[in-house]
């Protein structure tokens, strides 16, 4: 092998030696890649949360699934209170209602309700006494859900269960407030 021959074969050998290390430092350089999911997408982007807005309490909920036919009225002489409805709960209680002979009050909003929340001004303060219960704290103020409400129906022929409220519809709106945002 003559010098010339044996220098080009070095100065290949260095070239190559120079791409692969340049190409393993580009690898190791680069963002890395997410694994395509199933349905094709590389990014897994979280759907966007849906609030209800309590504007004139200065708060808003994040919403589930199952809350999706509820309702939330002021409480006449409380307005910073909300009385909670579902739709099936409130027509439960009609029915048996109308079966037993009762009449719903019409004007009251906490007659069907299942809770209410109501915003608190201060920071709380445990009690022996507490009939509701806080489920958040902000810096001035805080929210407390009372339950059960007064969605009731004495009428014992009615074999649906209307004294009391589902526990999944109680931990959902206690869930719910928990994850309040201040507005």
């Amino acid at each position: 092998m003559t010098k010339r021959t044996r220098l080009s074969i070095f100065i290949a050998l260095s070239l190559l030696s120079g791409v692969a290390l340049v190409y393993i430092a580009m690898a190791y350089a680069a963002p890395s890649r997410q694994t395509p999911n199933r349905s094709g997408n590389t990014s897994q982007t979280p759907a966007p949360t849906e609030y209800v807005a309590f504007n004139e309490l200065g708060f808003k909920i994040p919403v589930s699934g199952t809350m999706r036919d509820w309702s939330y009225m002021p409480v006449p002489g409380y307005p910073e209170s909300r009385a909670v409805h579902s739709q099936a709960h409130d027509k439960q209680i009609e029915q048996c209602r109308s079966g037993n002979g009762e009449a719903s009050e019409a004007n009251d909003p906490a007659d069907k309700s299942f809770a209410s929340f109501t915003k608190v001004n201060g920071v709380h303060q445990k009690s022996d006494h507490e009939l509701e219960q806080v489920v958040k704290q902000f810096d001035s103020f805080y929210i407390t859900i009372t339950t059960p409400n007064f969605a009731s129906c004495t009428n014992p022929d009615f074999k649906g269960s209307t004294d009391k409220t589902p526990p999944e519809m109680l931990d959902t709106l206690k869930r719910s407030l928990e994850g309040a945002v201040k507005l």
